[in-house]
This record gives structure tokens, sequence and C-alpha cells, in this order.
């Protein structure tokens, strides 16, 4: 260190030390000395055993090790005739084993560093020249400074920092905040990539006091392969989670008619009879089952057989709604599952299903179905809900098929007169 930098250090006074990955002190000047409190050997004392520490800078260095971020804290203790404040400016490379450097600024305006002829205007020039000793540290710990004044007119900036401000692409990230902290405001957090292909994390905050009065001071680093890695990261998680959709989507579906399956229809069943007796709300269900399917079968082929069920699932598609659960209960039986409607409504959505089905231009023969309708009643079970209208959709099948048969809350079953 030269005597124009050392009497730059005093005059601000700044101090500078170099930690390890360990955080154990590896070199530091006599004001780094001085602020910090040390006595006897310097090379190999821990940080975090230093008085001035305290247990958010303890944080901080786990932090850094996991992150391979440049963070900004400020810790306070008494020093000479009053209270003096120390920075402590860390910046971290993971892929360097010895990537720690710190930067520890002490500004105390009191009348004693008055006299000595430091102010808080100091001329920002003494700033620059410091910035510029200590960039080739930074620069090839691949960290990147700036300086810019009141007008944002850049006084000092790395080839780091200029190829940022110069050959911006896009901003990945903007994590900035207007709030005042600790003399800090305006502060500036965001991920930048750059025209060529680099992604840097940049952050640049306004200061309020000492030698830095309302001057900006930017500090970035690379971060290209923890940024490629976390996108990685996000796309696999966000496949993850389409196929994840789409695997419970398979599960629940039956697949010759695209409809919900018999175990989706039971969960749902399930569910819909505890909220139907929490809030006393209308609960109906529609169970249907294609007559003589089996001799179509037999006569027709099961291809032919396929294409009915498809068919009929278009049909009644067409007259429920989106809310209403529709699904294939096996062979050649649905139900319906039907929220917030009451019985007299469920039997025509089932009367409307019968007739469309009976008048459809089949290929082969005629197809029609026998349908049971029920509501729920106080205090049912999906159980007993399911065993009313299965035993209406088989009373219509035993009364000549293609008929509707009712089932009232009190067991009383009636065919609909159409």
């Amino acid at each position: 260190m030269n005597d124009l930098q050392k009497d730059l250090f005093e005059l601000l006074p700044v101090g500078f030390c170099t930690l390890d990955a360990g955080a154990r002190l590896v070199s530091a000047d006599e004001v780094a000395v001085d602020l910090l409190g040390l006595e006897g050997e310097v090379k190999g004392a821990r940080f975090l055993d230093l008085p001035i520490c305290r247990r958010e800078v303890e944080l901080l260095f786990s932090e850094l090790k996991a992150k391979g971020r440049a963070v900004d804290i400020v810790v306070h203790r008494n020093q000479y005739q009053g209270q003096s404040e120390i920075r402590l400016w860390v910046t971290a490379k993971l892929d360097r084993p010895s990537g720690l450097a710190g930067l520890l600024i002490r500004r105390a305006p009191t009348p004693q560093y008055h006299r000595e002829g430091v102010s808080a205007h100091s001329d920002p020039q003494e700033l620059v020249q410091v910035f510029e000793f200590l960039a080739p540290l930074f620069e090839s710990s691949g960290v990147g400074l700036a300086i810019r004044d009141p007008t944002l007119a850049v006084l000092f900036e790395t080839p780091i920092w200029e190829n940022i401000r110069c050959n911006a692409l896009r901003v990945e990230r903007d994590a900035s905040s207007t709030g005042f902290r600790k003399g800090v405001s305006r502060i500036a957090e965001r991920t930048v990539r750059t025209e060529d292909g680099a992604v840097y994390e940049a952050i640049e905050s306004e200061f309020h006091s000492g030698v830095a009065d309302n001057f900006r001071i930017g500090v970035a680093w690379d971060a290209t392969e923890l940024w490629e890695a976390y996108q990685t990261i996000k796309e696999q998680a966000e496949e993850l989670a389409r196929l994840n959709k789409e695997i419970r989507s398979l599960a629940n579906k039956d697949g010759l008619t695209e409809i919900f399956n018999r175990r989706y229809l039971e969960e749902s069943i399930e569910s819909e009879v505890e909220r139907s007796n929490r809030y006393d709300s209308d609960l109906s269900v529609i169970f249907f089952d294609v007559d003589d399917f089996k001799a179509y079968n037999d006569a027709f082929g099961h291809v032919a057989g396929d294409a009915v069920l498809r068919a009929i699932t278009q049909i009644v598609s067409g007259r429920i709604r989106r809310t209403d659960i529709f699904a294939r209960y096996g062979g050649e039986e649905f139900a319906i599952l039907l929220p917030e409607t009451p019985l007299r409504r469920a039997a025509i959505v089932a009367e409307g299903i019968r007739k469309q089905i009976a008048g459809a231009g089949w290929p082969n023969r005629g197809v029609t179905v026998s349908l049971g309708v029920a509501t729920r009643k106080n205090g049912d079970t999906p159980l007993k809900f399911l065993e009313r209208v299965d035993k209406a959709m088989y009373a219509a099948k035993r009364s000549g098929r293609d008929q509707l048969f009712i089932v009232n809350p009190d067991g009383q079953m009636r065919a609909s007169k159409g």
C-alpha cells in the first residue's frame, strides 16, 4: 500500500482486511486492526470471536457459505470519545476456497473527527481512489464495483459493472425497495442478463451519511451458473407439477369414456354428503344403466358396445353443469352427483337424459337406459345415499326398462310420468 492509499484509508478512516472461507483473518491493515480491537497475532484470528461480532454476523457467514451473496450489515460499539459506526461489507464466491473479502468502514462524525478534516461532505474522489485501489481484488473474485454521484453520473466503475450498465438485455428479477434503513435508502437489487448471456446479481444503495452522502455505491457479481441452475430446477419443478397433475387426472378418469371413474365418484360423494349435512344443502344423485347392454355386445361386438358408451357419455355431458360430477360406475352403469340440486330438479335432468338417449339415431338398434334418482336426507351416510338410488334404478329396470324411478327421502318410490 503506497502513501497516498494509506493516507486515504486514514482520512476516511477505512480499514481493510481479508478473510478465508472459514471466517479467519488472512490479513488486516493498521486501521482494521484498530477497528476490530485486535491484539497480538492477526493471521488466523477467528472473526466470529472478535468483540464487535454479534449473532447476526455469525448468521451472515453461514448464509454466505450457502448462497455466495454480497451482503451489507452494520454493527456498533463504543470507540474513543463517542459512538462509532463500523460497517462490515463482505463478498463471497462459492467456487473459491479463500473467497471472502471484508471492507470495514468507520464513520464517526464527532467533533474530534471533524477537526481532523473528515466531514460528512468529503471529496467523493477520495472514495473513488479507494475503490480504484480495491477494484483489482474484487474483480479477481468476480465482483464488480461502481460509484455514482447524486445526479447519477458514473464516477467510477469496474469492467463488470460497465458490462451490466452498457449491455443489459433484460431484468430477470427486481427486488428493489425504497425504504430507509441505517442511513441507506433506495436499495436496488436486480438480477440482470447481459447481451453476452451472462447473468449478474447487482445491488445499488444510496447512502445518507459519512463520506458517501447521497452517493450511490453498487456491487455486482456473476451469478450465471447459480441462475441457470435455478432456472433448471424451476423448469423441472414445473414439469413435475404438470406430470403430477396429469397423473392425478389419469388416476381419476375412466379410460374408455374419459369421464370420472368410480374411485373419484366415491371420494366426491364422501365429501359432498359431509358438506351437505353440515350446511343442510340440497344434494341429489342419478344412477342409470344401459338396458340389455350384454345382448347388444353379443350381437354387434364390443367395439360397437364401446361406441354406444362413448356416445351416451357425450349426450349426458351436454345436459349437466360443469359443477356436476359424472362418472362411470362400472361396466354400463353411470352416476351423476348434483350438488345444490333438489330432488325435483334432479328428476327433470334425469328425464331429459332418458328421452334424448331413447330418441337418438343408433346405428344397429335402439338404445335405452333405466334411471334412479335420490336426494340426501338428514344424517345420511354415503353408503345409505347410494343404496337408495341403486334400489330406484333397479326398480326402473324391473318395470320394463327405459324408465325413471324417484325415491323420496322417506324411502317411498314412484315412477316418473315423464
